[in-house]
This record gives structure tokens, C-alpha cells and sequence, in this order.
């Protein structure tokens, strides 16, 4: 649930003429997992179903390959191990903050202006919100902090976006002052 919307959002706002919330929602993407990516490597955590000890093997009323999948990725990391990711195959390794948390959030936002999309966008992403501990293996502080990171996001990247439309009319219109000012040769 968290890759397909990060190209259809951007799709979907651009064909209904969105381009502020456009442009917003992909800074304030970039934002959050710019900030979840430093924080995980800062403060590097395992898994919920790790540290309770659950074994893949007698969990077959959960999937257990979405719980235990980011441990293939993540201890040869954290040893030193593994040198290059597979874009292709990536694995969670981001457990504190939860990005699927900070997507959840950044993607009902997003959507929230397309009225008809509204119900759709929080019923979907309040499930991948609420499937985020059992299913990713998240603890509910990952969540908090993810949502943190989301709002975060949001606020810097919306006032980063009215900052653009203020300061690049009046900084475009000193450089052409600038540019008057300087005799020709």
C-alpha cells in the first residue's frame, strides 16, 4: 500500500489542476522520508515481532514474511555487512520512526482536498495506519513518531511553499532592478 500511491497521488492532483497541494505533498514527502531515514540511523531499532520473540513458523494466522521481512536487510546492515541496497528488493528497514505511519498520514492530506477521493483515502490509509504494528511490526511509539514526522512535514513544506510564492516574485524583481542598474558596455 505504500508504493503505488506515490505515483497515482501526484498523477491525480496534476490531472484535477491541485498544483499548490502538488507540490506541497511531494516536498513534504521528500521531508518525511528525508527526517525517518536520519532518525532510523540514529537511533536503529528491530522489529516488534523480534523483540517478543515470534517465530515465523508457528505464526501462521499472521504474514509472517511482512513482520520478519526487514531482518533480511537489517542485521548485516547494522554489522557492517551489507555495503549497497537492492532498489529492487527493498526490505523495511526504517522501524522508528514508522514511514508507513508518516505515508499513511501524507497521502489522506494529500487527498483530502479531492472531495469524491476523501472517504477512499482515509479508509484506505486509516488501514494501512491501523495494520502498521501487527502487519510491518512496528511498536505504537514507531506510529506516533511517524505521524509526528508527518505533521512536521507538512507544516515546514507548506510554509516553505508560501515562502516561494512571496519571496521569488520580489527577489526576480530586484534582479531585474540589478540588472538595470549595471551600465552596458
Amino acid at each position: 500500500m505504500i508504493r503505488w500511491p506515490i505515483f497515482a497521488i501526484p498523477v491525480l492532483l496534476a490531472a484535477i489542476h491541485h498544483y499548490r497541494r502538488l507540490e506541497e505533498f511531494t516536498l513534504a514527502f521528500g521531508l518525511a522520508l528525508v527526517v525517518t531515514t536520519v532518525i532510523s540511523a540514529l537511533v536503529p531499532a528491530i522489529g516488534m515481532c523480534q523483540q517478543i520473540g515470534v517465530d515465523p513458523a508457528a505464526s501462521s494466522h499472521i504474514e509472517p514474511p511482512a513482520c520478519f521481512d526487514h531482518v533480511r536487510d537489517f542485521a548485516p546492515m547494522r554489522e557492517g555487512a551489507l555495503r549497497h541496497l537492492n532498489l529492487f528488493a527493498l526490505a523495511g528497514i526504517v522501524t522508528f520512526p514508522s514511514f508507513h505511519a508518516a505515508s499513511a498520514a501524507l497521502y489522506a492530506w494529500a487527498l483530502w482536498p479531492v472531495r469524491w477521493m476523501r472517504p477512499l483515502a482515509l479508509l484506505a490509509n486509516g488501514a494501512m495506519l491501523a495494520s502498521t504494528p501487527i502487519d510491518g511490526g512496528h511498536y505504537f511509539v514507531d506510529l506516533i513518531a511517524g505521524l509526528a514526522v508527518a505533521v512536521l512535514a507538512i507544516v515546514v513544506a507548506r510554509w516553505i511553499c508560501r515562502w516561494m510564492l512571496v519571496a521569488l516574485p520580489l527577489l526576480a524583481g530586484r534582479a531585474k532592478y540589478a540588472e538595470a542598474a549595471v551600465p552596458a558596455e
